[in-house]
């Protein structure tokens, strides 16, 4: 660098040295008397340089320019406000105007062997006290905008605690906070976006593809585009993250996805975005909608719900004409006002009986449900009861239990109706109830025309 400035500096006096020999226009040449004018007859600045066959002349400073017209290709500092400079301009501003067919380039050098902040371009401003906080930042010149050698910029964040500088984490990187507000741990962060790297699906350097990223907006969330590890996903602060991304998903046919998730912060993951711990909903255009929790396969409940366009068939349905809802977790219906006990679907305290599995309800209803019509499914239909060799009960024995227990044998008692019963099984047991009696009315029946005929044979003397 040192090296780059000498040479820089021996061109330039060799330069003015140059124009003071022969190519020089004002009456009192450098050093003796500046200013110093270059295509100019009437110099303003200390260094003014002008090609202008119109001989335009502002003032300025220092002013580099090229163009018959003053607001066009102009470098300059003025003193003054000049709007035909700029339309913005300011006294003491500095002013560069290209014409609107020529661009502005601004461009810095990184050597490889240096770290990605350095050859950064850095833009700032030095706000008066009006404006900064008590106590005020140390530094004049607070940094607004950046853009990184990788590509990254950032707006208006707070400076790296190692370098002071502003480090832009994701292609862009909006604000962040400094000081941890009230009841927060940490300062909160800003957000960060992604429409995807150029070099996406490319070789690196170091051997390993650029990896393929969803393009999303997230809160405390970056993903490094250079790691093509499941580590790429990382948090800013010790805290939760959330994002909407947006994917196209054309090789499973979605129709394109927007993914909605929330990300509880987890200290033994640290820094790191364990995505298969949080809540996502996905919207897909040509299946619908998604809702998972916990989307790991080894943790229970993670695919709460799904909402499917008519027409799809998922899960080998081989119908779907209106739609389809599938709720894959227990559904509670209810209210809590008055601090009434809500149901624990999984231990099953306060909602009875037990369906015999020990896990879990799938639907409970605190209250009165309405039906148009109800189906029941059962494998068990007690018809068995008019097959041969099936043993009732004899209707002694039938009379006793109902003497000592005051219920039909195989249904449930007052106490346990009380607390819910099932309903297909009691429709069951009920069925097997009659089916029974019909039994007992058919041998009842027998033994009655049996009796007849004994009276009718006594009635007729014997014969």
């Amino acid at each position: 660098m040192r090296r780059s400035c000498i040479a820089v500096i021996i061109v330039l006096s060799m330069f003015l040295m140059s124009g003071r020999v022969f190519g020089q226009t004002n009456t009192f040449p450098w050093p003796n008397n500046p200013p110093i004018g270059i295509g100019t007859t009437a110099p303003a600045n200390a260094l003014h340089l002008n090609f202008s066959s119109s001989g335009h002349n502002d003032t300025a400073f220092i002013r580099l320019s090229d163009s018959s017209s003053s607001v066009y290709a102009i470098l300059g500092l003025t003193p003054y406000s000049y709007p035909y400079y700029s339309s913005l301009s300011q006294g003491e501003d500095l002013i560069i105007h290209e014409h609107s067919q020529g661009d502005i380039i601004l461009s810095n050098f990184q050597s490889s062997s240096l770290s990605h902040l350095y050859g950064a371009i850095r833009m700032a401003t030095s706000p008066g006290s009006y404006l900064l906080p008590i106590p005020a930042p140390t530094a004049h010149d607070l940094e607004r905008q950046t853009i990184l050698p990788n590509g990254n910029i950032g707006f208006d964040l707070p400076p790296d605690t190692t370098s002071g500088l502003a480090n832009p984490l994701d292609q862009i990187h909006f604000g962040g906070g400094t000081i941890p507000p009230p009841g927060y741990t940490s300062p909160v962060p800003g957000l960060t976006m992604y429409g995807g790297n150029r070099f996406e699906s490319m070789m690196s350097a170091s051997g390993v593809m650029f990896p393929y990223d969803w393009r999303y907006i997230a809160f405390n969330q970056y993903t490094n585009h250079t790691d093509s590890s499941s580590a790429r996903h990382r948090r800013i602060a010790p805290m939760s993250s959330s994002a909407i991304a947006f994917a196209a998903n054309d090789a499973t046919n979605d129709g394109g996805m927007i993914d909605l998730h929330c990300v509880p912060y987890d200290s033994a993951s640290g820094l790191s975005v364990d995505t298969a711990h949080g809540i996502n909903l996905h919207l897909m255009g040509s299946k619908g909608l998604e809702l998972w929790c916990d989307m790991s396969q080894a943790d229970p409940y993670h695919h709460l719900m799904d909402c499917y366009r008519p027409g799809y068939l998922p899960y080998g349905v081989t119908r779907n004409t209106n739609g389809l809802f599938f709720h894959h977790t227990p559904v509670y219906i209810g209210s809590d006002a008055g601090g009434s006990t809500l149901v624990d679907f999984q231990k099953l305290a306060n909602v009875h009986p037990n369906l015999g599995d020990d896990t879990t309800w799938m639907l409970a209803v605190n209250g009165s449900a309405l039906f148009k019509e109800a189906w029941v499914n059962s494998a068990d239909w007690p018809d068995y009861v008019f097959l041969p060799g099936f043993k009732m009960m004899s209707i002694a024995d039938f009379s006793n239990f109902i003497e000592t227990n005051h219920h039909l044998p195989e249904l449930p008692n007052a106490k346990t109706m009380s607390e819910g019963i099932p309903l297909g099984k009691t429709e069951a047991d009920l069925t097997k109830q009659v089916e029974e009696m019909a039994l007992y009315i058919v041998q009842l029946n027998k033994e009655v025309e049996a009796l007849k005929a004994e009276m009718n044979d006594l009635k007729n003397g014997g014969k």
